[in-house]
């Protein structure tokens, strides 16, 4: 009887239809800064449902600079509406579409870096973040800004490849370095013993 029943719950799972729904994503290209030292970026999206309506927030950090004037449309879909604003460094793109879904694009907007320690962009969208960072001169140097983390690249990471990359050897992501030093020690004083030991059997 109770193998019937399995049997029975199982044939009804395979059965019943299912979809499985993917999470809303947010991301973002950048262009070369160019003669001013601004750099444009297009904000882009996947949705798993369709929207005609979004807001988004540029929030600007470390001396970050949106350029008035810059944010607009990157496409058909979807269209910046009215004039963004800014308050206390935080600038507001009301969007609207059709009923957009999948992939595609939000809107572009240009920022002038500062050069100054934590200079980003902060966009957000309901739940979904994503920091928009000037490219940096030193490759190697892995940092931690206001809790985002970067690659030895520059790249901003999780936390888990962050300590792979950076935390064994934070210029080069290796450990050969350090497991040689390691077996410089061992050997070092393993002949040190051994040396020790010879002399007290001399003295004997």
């Amino acid at each position: 009887m109770k193998k019937r029943l399995g049997f029975l719950v199982l044939a009804l799972f395979l059965v019943l239809p299912f979809t499985v729904h993917a999470a809303n994503q947010l991301d973002f290209t950048c262009q070369d800064a160019d003669a001013s030292g601004n750099i444009t970026c297009t904000v882009t999206y996947n949705f798993d449902e369709s929207k005609d309506s979004a807001v988004v927030t540029l929030t600007e950090q470390g001396g970050a600079t949106v350029v008035t004037d810059s944010i607009k449309s990157a496409g058909s879909t979807w269209t910046v509406a009215g004039t963004p604003s800014a308050a206390n460094k935080v600038w507001t793109v009301n969007l609207t579409s059709p009923g957009a879904s999948g992939e595609g694009e939000l809107f572009q907007f240009t920022y002038t870096p500062s050069g100054l320690e934590g200079c980003s962009v902060l966009i957000t969208l309901e739940n979904l973040t994503k920091t928009v960072t000037p490219p940096t001169a030193d490759k190697t140097t892995c940092k931690i800004v206001d809790g985002v983390y970067y690659d030895n690249d520059g790249n901003e990471v999780t936390k888990e490849v962050y300590e792979e990359k950076c935390a064994k050897n934070p210029k080069t992501g290796s450990t050969l370095p350090y497991v040689a030093l390691a077996s410089l020690v061992i050997i070092a004083g393993g002949a040190y013993v051994a040396t020790k030991d010879k002399a007290k059997m001399y003295k004997i």
